[in-house]
């Protein structure tokens, strides 16, 4: 809270539920509030302005590039921090692409 301060602006990414709630208890203080690069879904629930990307489209466009490839028989989506909700998104993405491809 102590960056809820006037004359304060925060950024930050959205990674996970628990920042959002921290970002909409700043910006109800009125404190300008941007999430960027990570967590669309997030802080579109959460009614905070948004720069970046959709994690689960980032993923499914990822997975249909790697689909293609034709010498590859298996996937595997690393999500090295399963705390994280848009990785958990990304691999999502990933998992349906790849699958509608037919890959396993």
């Amino acid at each position: 809270e102590r960056y809820c301060e006037e004359g304060n602006a925060i950024l930050s990414t959205l990674p996970a539920e628990n920042v959002g709630e921290a970002l909409v208890a700043c910006r109800d203080k009125g404190t300008p509030v941007l999430a960027f690069n990570a967590g669309h879904d997030l802080a579109e629930s959460a009614g905070v302005q948004f720069w970046g990307q959709d994690e689960t489209k980032a993923g499914y466009e990822a997975g249909l590039g790697l689909a293609v490839v034709e010498t590859t028989e298996k996937f595997c989506c690393v999500n090295h921090a399963p705390d994280v909700d848009v990785l958990k998104d990304r691999c999502g993405g990933v998992e349906k692409a790849v699958t509608e491809k037919g890959k396993p």
